[in-house]
């Protein structure tokens, strides 16, 4: 990269309702501008991924219960990531209880983790605390254990609730946040 006046960003774009231009939040801004004469004045930017990608969709079909065979097994047979178990350990979590959830997911063939890719909240409208899980409709998950990638420190990981309908502040949000794929 070269110098420009806008500085290096990195992160995920999102829609927002109501905006209509690319807007880039201070978080996002990893390199300041160039205190120098910039040698270019336009911004680049380098997609390197566009979402829902082809594993989001397909875990979607999962929670969503219309998955085949094949595609739940390909998902739901992956063990725990170690990096997560030590989290959960840091959080407080006994080696037993871990070891006996890791234990009833290989028993079962299948278990009740999976990997998904959060972003900040386009709306301002989901309680704090809270996650909201699109593409799931009326499923209620309840409480959901968050953690950041790589996650290696108990401050890493938390659990959050699962926001449902009625506590989006409108329709038209919740109808919005419905909109985006899973």
């Amino acid at each position: 990269f070269s110098p420009s006046k806008f500085g290096i960003g990195k992160g995920m774009l999102v829609v927002k309702k109501g905006i209509d231009k690319i807007q880039i939040p201070k978080s996002m801004i990893k390199v300041e501008r160039s205190k120098t004469t910039p040698l270019h004045t336009n911004v680049v930017l380098v997609i390197t991924e566009v979402f829902p990608s082809s594993r989001c969709e397909e875990m979607a079909k999962i929670l969503r219960g219309n998955a085949t065979a094949k595609q739940k097994r390909a998902h739901l047979t992956k063990h725990l990531s170690s990096m997560v178990e030590n989290v959960l350990y840091a959080k407080g979590l006994s080696r037993e209880i871990i070891d006996q959830y890791i234990d009833n997911s290989n028993e079962q063939g299948c278990n009740n983790h999976c990997h998904l890719i959060g972003v900040a909240d386009p709306t301002s409208m989901i309680p704090e605390g809270c996650v909201f899980i699109t593409g799931l409709g009326k499923r209620f998950l309840g409480n959901v254990f968050l953690t950041r990638y790589p996650c290696t420190e108990a401050k890493d990981g938390l659990v959050a609730r699962q926001a449902g309908m009625n506590e989006i502040k409108t329709d038209d949000m919740y109808a919005f946040l419905h909109s985006f794929p899973f």
